[in-house]
């Protein structure tokens, strides 16, 4: 069976906040920012698929699962509304620079050609952040 997106049945683009470090403890980030990551590991935890030790700790809120529309900015609006009560505590944790921090969006175009709009309001709240904005984004054919 095929996860591949049809007509019918589009698949969902999806945004994440994502941190990832080689001492990032996903523990401590969930007590100081006040929020379970969705997933999470530190360094040293066994690989779920696959052989080792993951080398970095990682951790993430994502969408996924939390917003049903095939609107990308619905996605990214709903993950800066999360990040909001704890924007200020990231901004602390971000200061010494251990932690990469990203915004990271992920869409599989329903058509070959599409078009998203970031209205200004929207890239303010993103600028405030003063973190790195990723777009993935994968033609359906």
């Amino acid at each position: 069976m095929s996860d591949a997106p049809t007509a019918s049945k589009p698949y969902l683009p999806h945004a994440s906040l994502v941190m990832r470090g080689k001492e990032l403890d996903p523990e401590m980030i969930n007590e100081r920012l006040g929020v379970r990551a969705h997933r999470s590991f530190k360094r040293g935890d066994k690989r779920q698929r696959g052989h080792g030790e993951w080398p970095h700790g990682f951790w993430i809120l994502e969408s996924s699962g939390q917003v049903n529309s095939v609107d990308l900015v619905d996605h990214i609006r709903w993950l800066l509304e999360e990040i909001k009560p704890f924007q200020e505590s990231l901004v602390r944790l971000l200061a010494d620079g251990a932690i990469d921090v990203k915004i990271s969006c992920f869409w599989i175009l329903p058509s070959s050609n599409d078009l998203f709009i970031l209205e200004p309001e929207l890239l303010a709240q993103i600028a405030l952040l003063n973190i790195k904005f990723e777009l993935d984004i994968y033609s359906p054919n």
